[in-house]
């Protein structure tokens, strides 16, 4: 009886370690060219952010979305469209970005979606960034750099300009 029980238990942990690493995840690219722009201005929740400079003329980001809620990717992917924020653009002479969850008043469902990006930007312009949680890593800018972050590690690299940094923990 009590190889049976064991067995029982192995079982049953064996199957909550599959199900638990049963993480659903899509990828998701956009770029904006840099016309007139002076900074970039990022704004993200959840994730990790990887920001580098190069010799460029545009913006672009590759992010990966992945949750464990889910167990249909075309659930995650619905519930990402409902209940994030995830554009890149022009607002005057800046170009922001967002990947975050939308402010809703009476929000009841955590969509519990989390973010990895990476962005790459033109080394000679300004960067501000607002990060919720995450690691945040950013080398190679020559503007100023201007972070305000909740939580995580923040690696910075060959910065040219003035940084300025408000971090909550990490």
């Amino acid at each position: 009886m009590k190889i049976l029980n064991y067995s029982f238990l192995i079982i049953c942990t064996l199957a909550f370690n599959v199900w638990a690493l049963n993480e659903l995840s899509f990828e998701k690219e956009v770029s904006i060219a840099k016309k007139d722009a002076k900074a970039v201005i990022i704004d993200v929740g959840a994730g990790s952010l990887n920001v580098r400079g190069e010799d460029v003329d545009e913006v672009s980001v590759t992010a990966k979305v992945y949750s464990k809620k889910y167990s249909d990717l075309g659930e995650l992917q619905e519930s990402f469209t409902d209940n994030v924020i995830f554009n890149l653009q022009h607002k005057g002479s800046n170009i922001v970005f967002q990947a975050k969850n939308k402010d809703k008043l009476f929000n009841f469902s955590n969509p519990n979606i989390s973010i990895d990006v990476e962005l790459i930007m033109p080394k000679e312009m300004h960067l501000e960034i607002d990060d919720g949680s995450g690691n945040v890593i950013i080398s190679n800018i020559n503007g100023m750099l201007e972070i305000d972050d909740g939580s995580g590690s923040i690696n910075i690299q060959n910065i040219g300009d003035s940084i300025s940094i408000d971090d909550g923990s990490g």
